[in-house]
């Protein structure tokens, strides 16, 4: 495979193909496969701004549905929501994204006409229930292209100093937290999405949300995709119980969401040893946590389809922590202790809203949604526990402003 030159909006970028950063397989889904590229000098960026051709890229590659709004123009609209604001915090934890082109004349919907397929209509609610849509089409696809900044993914920071990883984690729920309040919904939240970026100058880690292709904003809030979206073994219970949209979506259902990747990347990973992580860096790669061979059993029956199922599962495992709590590797004992205290918190507002519920004084339908109430009540575990054992008193620094 040779490398190739490809215009990409206003930008001429030379693609690596035998370097891909990412890969999905299969026939389903967007297809999405990200690899290295680099800009040739002079060029503008879609903001009209030079790009350092020195500058290493990356081109995300992907079939997204051409229903939704799509991820860059959900990344604008949080940086204007910031603008508007004054808020200076927000833009550094979002991802730069230096040019886009969709192809249109490869929209599925237009292969299958010239085809002769014919066209799938999807079910739309109405009064009367559930009726046939004459004119939606579902599973319309386009190419798209994006071509944004490298980043350093969330087993990279494992790999390092807790700090390291904890600063990527509440510094992207800032970010997740913030463009919330601007009315602006990820949707995905997922270790993966959990990226950064480091300045060599300075010597900071950022960490950034990245992937906001399954993101709804202000303009597309009522659009009708058909469900919840996420990454199974980080969604909510309630949505897991509601794959169909039964229960709206409120902020505590991802900020649920940011406790089972915390809990996930301490159970699930393991350094590797300094002599390999050394090797691998000296052949010019950056060294990632692994997996564990012995992966607590309870998390390997999150990896399925069955949001049903996940849901139970999940459940069990909140209800069997007190008894058989799951035990780290030796390098996340300090962040695992901190994620049972956010867990037992979980499982105690579960408990309170199901008892309101039970007695009728509310449903899950006309829950308010409160975004500040949750995260100070995430904040006060946090707090108390550094008060309490003295370690990752760090993370007080990682406090919103708004709390």
């Amino acid at each position: 495979e040779i490398p190739f030159s490809l215009e990409v909006g206003p930008l001429n970028v030379t693609i690596y193909p035998w370097d891909p950063v990412h890969r999905q397989y299969g026939l389903a889904g967007r297809g999405t496969r990200v690899l290295t590229a680099t800009c040739k000098g002079g060029c503008i960026d879609r903001r009209e701004r030079p790009v350092d051709p020195e500058q290493p890229l990356v081109v995300k590659i992907y079939w997204p549905d051409a229903s939704r709004q799509s991820e860059v123009d959900l990344v604008d609209e949080v940086l204007e929501a910031a603008s508007e604001c004054g808020d200076l915090v927000t833009p550094e934890h979002m991802p730069r994204i230096f040019a886009t082109q969709d192809y249109e004349e490869l929209k599925t919907d237009r292969i299958r006409g010239l085809l002769n397929i014919h066209y799938r209509t999807s079910k739309v609610s109405s009064k009367e229930g559930y009726v046939q849509s004459e004119s939606q089409v579902v599973g319309s696809r386009v190419l798209r292209l994006v071509v944004s900044e490298i980043l350093h993914n969330a087993e990279e920071a494992l790999q390092q100093p807790l700090r390291c990883f904890m600063t990527v984690f509440f510094e992207s729920q800032k970010c997740h937290f913030n463009a919330w309040r601007y009315g602006i919904h990820h949707n995905d939240l997922s270790l993966p999405n959990l990226m950064w970026r480091y300045d060599m100058e300075s010597k900071r880690v950022t960490g950034v949300l990245n992937d906001w292709d399954l993101g709804v904003g202000k303009k597309s809030r009522h659009a009708d995709h058909g469900g919840v979206t996420g990454t199974v073994p980080f969604m909510s219970i309630d949505l897991l119980d509601h794959p169909l949209g039964g229960t709206p979506h409120l902020y505590r259902h991802d900020l649920e969401a940011m406790t089972w990747i915390l809990t996930w990347a301490f159970l699930v990973y393991r350094r590797i040893p300094r002599e390999e992580a050394s090797a691998t860096f000296d052949q010019g790669v950056t060294p990632r946590a692994r997996q564990r061979a012995d992966m607590p059993s309870e998390l390997r029956d999150w990896l399925i389809n069955d949001y049903a199922t996940c849901a139970r599962n999940k459940t069990h495992f909140l209800g069997s922590l007190v008894y058989r709590p799951p035990e780290p590797a030796e390098d996340f004992q300090e962040g695992w202790k901190l994620t049972v205290k956010l867990l037992y918190l979980l499982k105690e507002e579960r408990h309170i809203r199901f008892k309101l519920v039970a007695g009728k004084h509310m449903s899950y339908e006309q829950e308010p949604d409160d975004p500040e109430k949750y995260l100070r009540s995430q904040w006060e575990v946090i707090e108390a526990h550094v008060d309490e054992t003295g370690k990752l008193r760090y993370l007080l620094d990682l406090k919103p402003d708004e709390l």
